[in-house]
């Protein structure tokens, strides 16, 4: 990893990060919406979902790196349970992406602090 790399890695983390968490939101709140609601809710849910994993995906042609690998895997798992009707199942997923997202994060701001000899 190089510094270049490893801002982008950082700032993808970042917003990425943010979206999962709304999504993850969202996935969860969606059974206390109305039931003549929820196909609408699940729309808006593929649609972000759907967002990210574009993100993640541009993300890891960039860096290549085995956690965006799995965190783009894990987000196309989530949209299959969104898309096969059962988008409360993505919530999981959506998790064990945001833990490999972050994992990334973290992994290039450490470099970054040692790269710049900040404690």
């Amino acid at each position: 990893m190089n510094i270049s790399e490893a801002i982008v890695s950082f700032s993808q983390s970042e917003k990425i990060k943010s979206g999962l968490l709304w999504a993850i939101h969202l996935s969860e709140m969606r059974e206390s919406i109305p039931q003549s609601q929820r196909s609408t809710a699940d729309k808006f849910l593929e649609t972000l979902v759907d967002m990210i994993g574009h993100e993640v995906e541009i993300t890891k042609n960039i860096l290549r790196e085995k956690t965006w690998i799995e965190a783009e895997q894990s987000i196309n798992t989530a949209l299959v349970m969104i898309r096969s009707k059962v988008p409360e199942e993505s919530a999981f997923h959506l998790t064990h992406a945001i833990t490999q997202v972050t994992s990334s994060g973290h992994k290039a701001l450490s470099f970054l602090r040692k790269q710049l000899d900040i404690n």
